[in-house]
């Protein structure tokens, strides 16, 4: 599998790492745990997608729209972060931000997107650690 989620803090920070070769089951899959863990909590969560690893996209990524239009438009998505460098997804995650309205953000490292969510929710940003990779 070539992506992981796991809660940075329970129930208000979750994050998802992407790496190759992520393919088109691969957004389904990961968008439908994402769903999963949305509906485990009452509560509006930050969603870090870290991007870095890839390089390949998915073939047939409209197969995945349905998918991922499911955890882009859940009642329970405060944020979506993404993380990259690459120009190609920072052009798709414009895009998102068109459609979205100011629920999509763009960062280059884990760093700037942990110190964004401490700053949006300083009760938390004590427990806002980077991950080991």
């Amino acid at each position: 599998m070539s992506y992981s989620h796991e809660w940075l803090v329970k129930d208000y920070v979750l994050y998802s790492k992407i790496s190759n070769p992520y393919t088109d089951d691969d957004v389904v899959g990961s968008s439908t745990d994402v769903v999963e863990n949305f509906n485990s909590t009452s509560q509006p969560v930050f969603l870090i997608v870290n991007t870095l690893g890839i390089t390949s996209f998915p073939k047939n990524i409209v197969r995945a729209i349905p998918s991922v239009q499911k955890f882009m438009t859940h009642a329970n998505l405060r944020q979506l972060i993404v993380i990259s460098d690459n120009p190609s997804i920072k052009f798709v995650s414009m895009l998102a931000t068109q459609v979205q309205r100011n629920k999509v953000i763009l960062h280059t490292t884990l760093d700037e997107a942990l110190a964004y969510i401490g700053k949006q929710v300083p009760e938390i940003a004590s427990q806002l650690t980077k991950l080991r990779d």
